[in-house]
């Protein structure tokens, strides 16, 4: 009863607010700063308000409990699954999404048994071309002046892709020579 005596308060406050017209353009005027403050009379429920406005995130104050209980869960489209991957917090849930649906398609059409795509070899292709991007970037700009937006920016974000490139062929690099014994002493 005090949660929907709260949300009834809150909703004549909003009304409120906003039927005490704003100016022109769109500014607060002072007098409708008065009409706000001589509008808090400091009953229970204005310091009810006050409380949970002051002591609470303002994400949760926002979140209306109604529409969370309505939400329609019905999807047109159903997409067959055999499961799902863990990609072990490696940032590419995007892959493992993907490769997961077709994954699925394949067993169905040639009658397979259980199998993973690899999501290594994709992933070295996708670093490969950002890679390729960017370098392609560096040529492209080459001829710019160095303060030009082309040139500082777009540079800037394929640097990033070829530094996660590199990373990930070097640690390819080392697996593999792990398994070859050149790393053990």
């Amino acid at each position: 009863m005090k949660q929907k005596n709260l949300w009834i308060a809150a909703l004549a406050l909003g009304i409120t607010l906003s039927a005490h017209g704003q100016q022109s353009g769109g500014g607060i005027s002072p007098t409708m700063l008065q009409q706000i403050k001589q509008s808090y009379q400091g009953t229970p429920t204005d310091k009810a308000i006050r409380n949970a406005i002051t002591n609470n995130d303002i994400n949760k104050l926002a979140v209306n409990g109604e529409s969370k209980n309505n939400l329609d869960t019905y999807f047109s489209n159903k997409v067959e699954s055999k499961g799902i991957s863990n990609q072990r917090s490696s940032g590419r849930c995007w892959l493992f999404t993907g490769l997961n649906v077709f994954r699925a398609q394949a067993i169905a059409k040639y009658d397979m048994g259980d199998f993973q795509f690899s999501q290594n070899y994709s992933f070295f292709w996708d670093q490969l071309e950002k890679a390729n991007l960017f370098l392609q970037g560096i040529i492209d700009t080459r001829l710019k002046p160095m303060d030009d937006k082309m040139a500082v920016q777009e540079p800037d974000r394929r640097r990033r892709a070829v530094h996660g490139c590199l990373r990930y062929l070097d640690q390819v690099w080392r697996g593999s020579r792990r398994g070859h014994g050149r790393d053990q002493q």
